[in-house]
């Protein structure tokens, strides 16, 4: 696939298949697929899609069709349902969209479709033809304007799937304002924890009353030093909770003697690879038989 013309590859492709190089085997269909995927031409892939028997990379070929007259040709080739929803959703055409849309009547497959449209205004068009808020707020998360977010956020009653559109917003500082808005902590937590910024999460982690809710924040923290610097502050449960989110094996293990708890030493002598859990379990065993 890292050939630069398409000629190049099918002769590469022919040839190993010819001689018997590729089989039925699973990296035989992997390689296969990357050589398919990779051609620039629509026919070529057309061509060979019939040397692929995997549904996942059918489905990325299909796809990957410049032409949206031959995705559709070509959707009856899958059998999933949800991978032919997907292959509706890359359309180039938002007309031809709508067209498979009014066939719909599963709201998942709807709310796929609808979010793909290139147009918000589209979009909010076809909002009302969903009746689930779930639904209705992943479309409305799909928006490309937070201005518009914001003004149909009130067609959501539930907390859970406000909080879905809000961790959408582009502004981090329309998310802290929105935030505000939510009583319910489990949700604010859920908008917190997506910030990418770890300063962030810091910065509004004082909204949270709760406790839990705070160390829920903290195990999504990508600095292990940030989370250390708050194990004083938190229960040897939560303390031991945090630890195991920890990137460096080697800091939990220079962590455990902060633990008293033996129940809270084994969920983090859990979390560690594989040859040093094996190593700590043999050391407990041998202090096991000792006291028999």
């Amino acid at each position: 696939s890292s050939f630069k013309s398409d000629e190049l590859k099918v002769k590469y492709l022919d040839k190993l298949t010819d001689e018997g190089y590729i089989s039925s085997f699973k990296s035989d269909e992997i390689f296969k697929f990357k050589v398919i995927s990779s051609f620039k031409s629509d026919e070529l892939k057309v061509k060979y899609l019939d040397k692929l028997t995997d549904e996942n990379y059918i489905f990325n070929v299909i796809s990957s069709f410049k032409s949206d007259e031959l995705k559709i040709e070509y959707l009856d080739k899958l059998a999933d349902e949800e991978s032919k929803i997907n292959v509706i959703s890359k359309f180039k055409s938002d007309e031809l969209k709508i067209k498979y849309l009014d066939k719909l009547t599963d709201e998942h497959d709807k709310s796929i479709v609808i979010s793909s449209f290139e147009s918000d205004e589209l979009k909010i068009e076809y909002l009302d033809k969903l009746t689930d808020e779930y639904y209705k707020s992943i479309v409305i998360s799909s928006f490309e304007s937070d201005e518009l977010k914001i003004k149909y956020l009130d067609k959501l009653a539930d907390e859970k799937y406000k909080s879905i559109v809000i961790s959408s917003f582009k502004s981090n500082e329309l998310k802290i304002e929105y935030l505000d808005k939510l009583t319910d902590e489990r949700y604010k937590t859920s908008v917190i924890s997506k910030f990418k910024s770890d300063e962030l999460k810091l910065k509004c982690f004082d909204k949270l009353a709760n406790d839990n809710w705070k160390v829920d924040v903290l195990k999504s923290i990508k600095s292990d030093a940030l989370k250390i610097n708050f194990l004083d502050k938190v229960s040897e449960h939560d303390k031991s909770l945090i630890i195991t989110t920890l990137t460096s094996d080697e800091t939990k293990k220079e962590l455990l003697d902060k633990i008293s708890s033996d129940i809270e030493k084994l969920l983090i002598i859990s979390s560690l690879g594989f040859e040093d859990q094996q190593k700590y379990f043999e050391e407990i065993d041998k202090k096991n038989k000792r006291h028999l």
